[in-house]
């Protein structure tokens, strides 16, 4: 039943057990095959019973001599829950993996799963780039891996019956108040076994489909793909979403069922949206940015105003720029001593500077440089004493200061 070639004796795991007979058959069977398993719990307190399912889990791991954690959860915001509930539960698992120097997190998922994943993502006729369960997947750097995938819930059921291993039903899992309950208890029971094969039949040719189109993404992706950015000048609309799917899978620590086929087609939408910068909140944490031909993923970082007083020359080195008595010709002015204090801020919406062809608004010379927006808002520009902006390194200077023989550089 398990699937070994994704497992090593040699390295240790945690192991995800609600206690229900998926995991614990999961658990049982690393445990007889001599794995080195720390066992996680997670007691949501959402039903009545929870605790049942926690000491039953404690106390088979207690009889194995087997590591037992448990977080105990009691306090929830408006979100989904079954949302919140799977960020909580995988934030465990990675904290576990870095206390215990675990090599991945091993998981209970078994073949009706599979089924019920696939007759949802075909119900929502969204573009989806693999359907089903993958066996192993990275979420933030930590391989998930369910080696179970094979095996019919029945299966896992006569196991745990046959072998003694003790379980507790969720009952939850027999209403039908969440989609999956539903598609589980009013679908897949009135569904034959022929047609539940048809369904994974034409999800393994489609993913074969997949796999076929992955290779032609992959050679548009070398093209595309420049210092951790996707050059998206001249791809084609067809393209981009399996594109932006590579992308997400290869650099970013993003799974796809926390960014799915309507973010993706989001993205799309904005990359063919005329303005030039775009911004996109993506869940846990990320964004998607769009800077005239180039887009990429990041997390999401608070925006801070800054501003640094000088009263005399001194190298100097921030985040946001470094201030040197050598550089470019164009990060450099002549400073003169009656210009100290000098201020070397960020922008500010009103911002203007005197250069030789007239009075130029700053914002209009970020978007004549085509500087990208978030680049704008961390830009370092210098002003004198009189609050005059002398300096926007690499983009303007002050009509009173274009002299070649620059002391003071902002080195952006």
């Amino acid at each position: 039943m398990l699937e070994k070639k994704y497992l090593d004796q040699k390295k240790k795991y945690i192991v995800g057990v609600s206690g229900g007979c998926d995991s614990m058959a999961l658990l049982d069977m690393l445990v007889k095959a001599h794995y080195h398993v720390v066992v996680a719990h997670v007691n949501y307190h959402k039903r009545e019973d929870s605790d049942v399912d926690m000491h039953l889990v404690e106390q088979y791991a207690k009889q194995h001599r087997l590591i037992f954690e448990c977080q105990e959860v009691t306090t929830y915001n408006k979100k989904n829950f079954q949302a919140q509930a799977r960020d909580i539960r995988y934030q465990f698992y990675l904290d576990l993996l870095k206390k215990y120097q675990g090599y991945a997190v091993l998981l209970g998922h078994h073949h009706d799963d599979v089924l019920e994943t696939i007759y949802m993502q075909k119900q929502t006729k969204r573009h989806h780039i693999y359907f089903g369960i993958k066996a192993k997947t990275l979420y933030q750097d930590a391989w998930v891996i369910r080696p179970l995938l094979q095996c019919r819930k029945t299966m896992l059921i006569d196991y745990c019956k046959k072998n003694g291993v003790p379980y507790h039903d969720d009952y939850t899992n027999f209403e039908t108040y969440y989609y999956r309950d539903y598609v589980r208890n009013k679908i897949f029971n009135h569904m034959s076994e022929e047609e539940k094969d048809q369904l994974y039949q034409w999800a393994l040719k489609k993913n074969q489909l997949y796999q076929l189109r992955q290779k032609e993404v992959e050679k548009l992706y070398a093209y595309c793909f420049h210092d951790g950015k996707l050059c998206i000048k001249n791809v084609a609309q067809t393209d981009l979403y399996d594109l932006y799917c590579m992308y997400i899978d290869q650099h970013t620590n993003l799974l796809f069922h926390q960014v799915d086929g309507h973010v993706i087609e989001e993205m799309v939408k904005q990359t063919l949206s005329p303005k030039p910068n775009i911004t996109l909140s993506l869940p846990v944490n990320h964004v998607f940015i769009k800077e005239y031909d180039n887009v990429y993923v990041t997390k999401k970082t608070q925006e801070e105003d800054y501003a640094y007083i000088f009263e005399t020359f001194v190298e100097f080195d921030c985040a946001y720029f470094h201030l040197r008595k050598e550089g470019s010709l164009n990060e450099g002015i002549p400073i003169q001593e009656d210009d100290f204090p000098i201020c070397i801020r960020n922008y500010r919406p009103k911002d203007e500077i005197k250069t030789a062809g007239g009075t130029k608004k700053v914002n209009r010379l970020f978007i004549d440089k085509k500087i990208p927006m978030h680049q704008r808002k961390h830009w370092p520009i210098l002003l004198n004493r009189h609050g005059e902006i002398l300096l926007i390194p690499n983009i303007a200077k002050n009509e009173a200061y274009l002299a070649i023989n620059a002391q003071l550089f902002v080195i952006q």
